[in-house]
C-alpha cells in the first residue's frame, strides 16, 4: 500500500473529525490506495449510491460492524446499481467508544485500519496511556504496539457478557483483533468469560498472537477451570516458542 497516499488519508481524517467532533463523535472514512471510486455498505446499508473517491459515515456506534466495498465500474457521478459493481473487500471491524477510524483499501483488496480518539482536539500530541503504562512491556515482540486501554477493555467485557454463548464471544473476539492488542491480565479476564473448558482454550489460543507481553502468557493458566486446559496450554506455548527459533 502507498504509503504516502496513507499518510494524506489519514491526516485528510484526522482534519475532517477536528472540525466534526461536536456533530459527530464517531466517524468511519473508507477509500482505495490508488484512489478509485467506490461505494460503501456498512452493516447491510449502502452509504452512497453515488461512487466517491472517500466515503465518510458519521454517527457511528461503537462495537462490531461489517463492511464491504465495491470497486465502482463507472466514473458517473449518478447512482448506479449496486449489483452491477465489483466487491473488492468484505469483513468485519470493531469501532471503539469515542473513536474514529480511517480504512484503506489496497489493489488486492487488503484493509488497513487506523483509529483515533475523538475526544483530543490535538490527535498527533493525544497521549492513550498518560502515565506510560506501556512501558511495563519492553522486552515484548510488540513494544511498538499497546494493548487495550481500561476504559476500552470494560467496554469489551461488557460485550462480551451480553453475549449468551461462547460461539458468539469467539465471533467478537475475531473481530476485536484485526485493530486491538491485549496484554496477558486482559487475556487472564477473557478467558475467565467462557463457560466451557474447550472454549477457554481456544480463546487463549487466539490471542496470543495479539498479546503485547507474551513472556508472562504461561501465567493465563491460572484462569482455566481445569488444569488439564493448563498443560494444553503450556505445550501450545513450548510449539510457539520453538516456532520463534
Amino acid at each position: 500500500m502507498n504509503s504516502n497516499y496513507l499518510k494524506i488519508t489519514v491526516a485528510l481524517f484526522l482534519s475532517f473529525i477536528s472540525i466534526n467532533t461536536f456533530a459527530f463523535n464517531q466517524t468511519v472514512t473508507v477509500s482505495l490506495s490508488n484512489r478509485e471510486s467506490i461505494i460503501v455498505e456498512i452493516d447491510g446499508r449502502v452509504q452512497n449510491s453515488r461512487p466517491q473517491r472517500q466515503v465518510i459515515i458519521s454517527s457511528m456506534n461503537q462495537g462490531v460492524h461489517s463492511l464491504k466495498v465495491y470497486r465502482s465500474s463507472s466514473n458517473s457521478s449518478r447512482p448506479v446499481a449496486i449489483n452491477n459493481q465489483k466487491v473488492l473487500y468484505t469483513g468485519n471491524f470493531y469501532l471503539n467508544n469515542n473513536r474514529s477510524m480511517a480504512v484503506t483499501i489496497d489493489n488486492w483488496g487488503r484493509a488497513s485500519f487506523v483509529e483515533v480518539d475523538t475526544r483530543s482536539n490535538n490527535n498527533d500530541n493525544y497521549d492513550r496511556y498518560p502515565d506510560n503504562d506501556y512501558d511495563r512491556y519492553p522486552n515484548s515482540n510488540y513494544h511498538d504496539c499497546i494493548p487495550m486501554t481500561s476504559g476500552e477493555f470494560d467496554q469489551l467485557k461488557n460485550s462480551l457478557k451480553d453475549r449468551s454463548f461462547d460461539d458468539k464471544k469467539m465471533d467478537l473476539l475475531k473481530v476485536v483483533i484485526n485493530n486491538n492488542y491485549f496484554s496477558t491480565n486482559q487475556v487472564k479476564e477473557i478467558v475467565k468469560l467462557f463457560s466451557f473448558n474447550n472454549n477457554q482454550l481456544n480463546a487463549a489460543k487466539l490471542l496470543y498472537p495479539y498479546t503485547v507481553d507474551q513472556e508472562y502468557y504461561y501465567t493465563v493458566g491460572d484462569a482455566f477451570t481445569f488444569s488439564s486446559s493448563k498443560n494444553d496450554l503450556d505445550k501450545f506455548l513450548a510449539t510457539q516458542s520453538q516456532n520463534r527459533k
